[in-house]
């Protein structure tokens, strides 16, 4: 009985793949005009874009390890490693990669790996909520009032949430406290507020992410404004978020940006073949850090110094 919700995980990963497997085939046509008609010098910019992001969070993991680790090669090939191991695998299982990767690498805990990815992800939050809430108020486009709203309001709510959840941390409840005193360990820094070096570290990520978003946007000659483009990656990017996924981040994507076309009134003719464009030159992207993981690594495994302990 256990198996049976990662048997299902597993089947309907499959079956969002094979959809848009097939959604593919059958826009292959207008997908290959799509493609020809692309202007491929934005994929360089794009790939630049793409790499600063993940040296943005390596940097952040540098940050909760005091600098106890370099941040090139060592912490960028983690970061490369757990990206693309969150992008290509399904239900965002990969994303639960990062303490298995810090172990393996620099004899990390794992306790203490699940530590950090659990505060990065609380950061992710505030990050892409502020995104939301200044691109919501600050695009050109002619989004109608009560969509305004509802994205301003759920910006608001995505960046208030790592607050309150270390404000319920902080309740005097004995059952809940015995939790954190698990998941918290020795260290202490884990439940407290964010600071400002985490939260600028963490609008930095999402900054490289809506420039390679960008970058996509003008090669496919989507007719968007640079506003534009960052309310467009900040409403399409929760979506992608979202642990339903296929294969290679399937189904999210798609989803994500027919929406985003949609609320921005892109009337292309054929907006899930704009969709999957999109979906195959960010591949491109991510296939490329797999290249960069194989070309930097593997490497010595090192035990991090005593100071390192108090960060995270």
């Amino acid at each position: 009985m256990n198996r049976s919700p990662a048997l299902f995980q597993r089947l309907l990963s499959l079956f969002l793949l094979g959809l848009i497997v097939s959604v593919a085939v059958h826009y292959r046509q207008s997908l290959r005009e799509v493609l020809n008609g692309s202007d491929y010098r934005w994929l360089i910019p794009g790939l630049l874009c793409y790499l600063g992001n993940y040296l943005s969070r390596a940097w952040r993991i540098a940050t909760y390890l005091d600098h106890a680790a370099p941040l090139f090669p060592d912490l960028f090939r983690i970061s490369c490693l757990h990206g693309f191991s969150s992008y290509f695998l399904p239900m965002r299982s990969g994303d639960l990669a990062l303490p298995m990767f810090l172990k393996n690498d620099l004899n990390v805990p794992l306790a203490r790996g699940a530590r950090i990815l659990f505060r990065a992800r609380l950061l992710d939050l505030l990050g892409l909520g502020l995104l939301l809430f200044w691109a919501t108020l600050f695009t050109s486009a002619r989004i109608a009032l009560s969509w305004r709203l509802v994205f301003a309001g759920l910006g608001m709510g995505l960046a208030a949430l790592p607050y309150l959840l270390i404000r319920l941390s902080r309740l005097d409840l004995p059952w809940l406290q015995d939790k954190l005193a698990r998941l918290r360990g020795a260290e202490t820094g884990l439940i407290r507020y964010p600071v400002r070096m985490e939260v600028f570290q963490s609008l930095l990520i999402w900054f490289w992410t809506g420039c390679s978003t960008y970058c996509v946007v003008r090669a496919l000659q989507i007719p968007l404004s640079f506003l534009d483009v960052w309310f467009f990656a900040a409403v399409q990017l929760p979506l992608q978020l979202l642990p339903v996924q296929g294969l290679a981040n399937s189904g999210n994507h798609e989803a994500g940006w027919l929406i985003a076309l949609d609320l921005l009134g892109i009337t292309a003719a054929a907006p899930m073949t704009l969709a999957l464009a999109s979906h195959l030159l960010l591949m491109c992207y991510v296939l490329a850090l797999g290249l960069a993981v194989l070309f930097l690594g593997p490497f010595r495994k090192q035990r991090l110094t005593d100071r390192s302990a108090s960060g995270s």
